[in-house]
């Protein structure tokens, strides 16, 4: 409704609850198309307003959408967050203020884009237009599956790079704001940093584990 193409793409998303009968819904678009590939309707790549994307030539983002659930009934779709690529995965903020949406790759102007990727960015639930994408750089670089907040604002990620993925926690100064900072871990055994847990295993077996702090949390990959 706010003119733009539907983009292609859909994946990871998250429904609130909004005012009166409605929801509020806020999707993933996992596009993959080239670099600022706008122009060509036929790609269905994320559009919305050029002053708010990340990267000028990002093609990805989130679509937030209204439903009625006593009419059945979409009553509005806008895109909320623009010009980022690969948006894969992510999850709830703190206290459901929002959606975190997370980039699936790490791809930079090496590959054609304007911008580094592979980061996580916010999107308010109460969004009645599209944000400013700006990209959480504390939470790291990396291929980025789900992030998702506990009770007590303390995120935690999962990868998705093969082999090499890790398991991530995330420390926020302050607990819900995404945009102060913080501490990045990542889970490691014990005397065993780099172990790898692909094959081998023993069913049942317990591995003592602790979290190492990331001194790098943005590297130029």
């Amino acid at each position: 409704s706010d003119g733009n193409i539907v983009p292609r793409a859909h994946d990871g998303m998250t429904c609130f609850e909004w005012r009166g009968s409605t929801v509020r819904l806020i999707r993933n678009h996992e596009v993959r198309t080239g670099p600022g590939a706008f122009a060509d309707p036929a790609t269905f790549s994320l559009g919305g307003p050029d002053g708010t994307r990340y990267d000028p030539l990002g093609v990805g983002g989130t679509v937030t959408l209204e439903f009625d659930l006593r009419r059945k009934k979409l009553v509005r779709d806008f895109v909320s967050l623009n010009g980022t690529i690969v948006n894969c995965s992510g999850g709830l903020a703190w206290r459901n203020t929002g959606w975190i949406t997370s980039e699936e790759s790490v791809a930079g102007p090496a590959q054609g884009w304007g911008k580094k990727h592979g980061y996580n960015f916010f999107v308010p639930v109460a969004a009645q237009s599209t944000v400013p994408a700006v990209p959480i750089k504390w939470m790291g670089r990396f291929a980025h599956e789900a992030s998702v907040a506990d009770g007590k604002g303390v995120l935690y990620e999962t990868e998705d790079a093969g082999n090499t993925s890790g398991f991530y926690r995330a420390i926020p100064h302050r607990a819900g704001s995404l945009l102060s900072g913080g501490k990045l871990q990542m889970l490691a055994i014990k005397n065993s940093p780099q172990a790898n847990l692909t094959t081998g295993q023993a069913v049942g077996a317990r591995l003592p584990v602790e979290w190492v702090s990331i001194d790098d949390e943005d590297p130029d990959l």
